[in-house]
């Protein structure tokens, strides 16, 4: 019995891992429940046995892939910590790799319309990535540091993203800067591109505690200006 107790927790274990791997690479609402069993090699009606829903996995996937890119970040120490867990955070290896890639930069749009229990667990993985920015800047005041470590986290978000651009599209942005000017884009298919980016960005940095874009009345899109309530209806 015993044996079958550890059994069943390790399947459910290897459900999690290969889950937060499915979703980094192919995002949450792309990945079905079968997608996630046939790469673990079980059967779809075998995931009910450890799970209620497909939105217990979401939660419990991202909560581990969170407390992940926590672990690694611990493990830069000394002096030069904060500015190596910069550096490995916004490097192309971290965003290439889809076992390791923080969700809130993979996920960040589906992360805000996603299910309270995985919003929690989000925003819990962001309390935690801040508080250990914030114990490595052992030279400010705490109230400087937690302010320091919401702006740090907020900037290593951002400049990732950008990245993500290219190994979601395969254009550099300089690239795609030359079609736009070649007018190789459909203005409305542009409008609607740039429109759901900055839905994106903004749901992104928000687990980061950081309102982007604040005061902002109206979003600039490819060619036209839409009003930002509008944009937030989803409009």
């Amino acid at each position: 019995m015993r044996k079958s107790r550890e059994e069943a927790a390790e399947t459910r274990e290897r459900i999690v891992d290969t889950a937060a791997h499915e979703f980094g690479q192919h995002g949450i609402a792309e990945t079905g429940l079968a997608d996630v069993m046939a790469a673990v090699g079980l059967t779809h009606g075998g995931f009910y046995k450890h799970f209620e829903s497909k939105g217990q996995l979401v939660a419990e996937a991202i909560e581990k892939s969170m407390d992940s890119q926590r672990l690694s970040m611990e493990k830069a120490k000394g002096d030069e910590a904060l500015e190596a867990i910069v550096k490995a955070y916004v490097s192309s290896t971290h965003r290439d790799n889809t076992e390791e890639v923080c969700p809130v930069a993979a996920l960040g749009s589906e992360l805000h319309r996603a299910d309270e229990r995985t919003r929690d667990a989000a925003s819990r993985g962001i309390v935690r990535l801040i508080s250990l920015i914030e114990s490595r800047l052992t030279y400010l005041s705490p109230k400087e540091a937690k302010s320091r470590a919401h702006a740090i986290l907020a900037a290593m978000i951002t400049k990732l993203e950008p990245d993500l651009f290219l190994a979601v599209t395969g254009l550099t942005v300089k690239d795609f800067h030359l079609l736009v000017r070649l007018k190789v884009f459909n203005t409305e298919q542009m409008n609607q591109a740039v429109f759901a980016f900055r839905r994106y960005e903004d749901a992104s940095l928000r687990y980061t505690g950081i309102e982007s874009h604040e005061g902002l009345t109206h979003y600039g899109l490819y060619d036209t200006v839409i009003n930002r309530k509008d944009a937030a209806e989803g409009i």
